[in-house]
């Protein structure tokens, strides 16, 4: 995809694929996430309380879990808001001035505090900050998430902070939940360090278990802890690196 054209493309295709499943997604909030277990025979989770969300239930629609389907809508979302002012050559919008609504709703009813915030300046940078300045804003970005695996390695990130203002800002319940995803990466950084450059490989092999009952007791909840501890140093840079690369090119160039 190198032309405005070619993205034209590649955000329609999300922002209809997007529609085609949001009633899946609407369905099993209200249902519960039961299609994956009525097709396949089982549900991809490792607790229920991970898709039980302020009163209602966080779909999985066929993917691997509630968050990878959420982050989906909040791309498309994105897209449907970045294609606001294009038309067709018969002069009708290529898409309707409703599509980034109600995908937006939809992806606010996930419950996801996360995907939320995400959507939210996402739109909000769409609409109100300049095109140069918003390749700057996704720049410092980038190079914030290429510094975070550093900063957790040398325990220098304000993780208590930041769990004392989710709790004060948000509720107990999205601050035990983030304060649960530090406590793992610590664990799993151990486990790392053993193997820092390669990794562990696939299989599970970089969770802890607990020595005498060989039960798995981390949960691997982000994308980087996962790759460093598949793939080492050489991966995580592999595949942060190669997505932070074109933003400093746009910015640049």
């Amino acid at each position: 995809y190198r032309t405005r054209e070619d993205l034209n493309e590649l955000f329609r295709g999300l922002v209809k694929a997007a529609l085609w499943v949001s009633p899946i997604a609407l369905f099993e909030m209200r249902m519960s996430p039961q299609l994956h277990n009525w097709f396949y025979g089982f549900i991809p989770i490792d607790s229920w309380d991970q898709v039980v969300r302020a009163g209602g239930y966080r779909p999985l629609g066929f993917t691997r879990h509630g968050l990878a389907f959420v982050l989906y809508f909040f791309a498309a979302t994105l897209a449907a808001i970045a294609l606001r002012g294009e038309r067709k050559p018969n002069g009708r919008r290529v898409v309707g001035l409703w599509v980034a609504p109600f995908l937006a709703m939809i992806t606010f009813a996930f419950g996801s505090l996360g995907a939320a915030l995400y959507t939210m300046v996402g739109i909000a940078l769409l609409l109100f900050v300049p095109a140069r300045l918003q390749l700057v804003v996704a720049l410092v970005a980038g190079l914030f998430v290429l510094s975070f695996p550093y900063q957790r390695w040398h325990d220098t990130f304000p993780t208590e902070k930041f769990v004392e203002n989710a709790r004060a800002q948000a509720d107990e319940e999205r601050a035990q939940s983030l304060e649960f995803r530090f406590l793992n990466e610590e664990m799993l950084l151990e486990r790392v360090k053993m193997r820092p450059i390669v990794g562990w490989g696939e299989f599970g092999r970089a969770n802890v278990y607990d020595t005498f009952s060989g039960r798995r007791i981390t949960v691997r909840d982000g994308a980087w802890i996962i790759q460093f501890g598949d793939r080492g140093l050489l991966g995580l840079v592999w595949m942060f690196g190669m997505l932070v690369l074109p933003l400093i090119a746009s910015v640049f160039a």
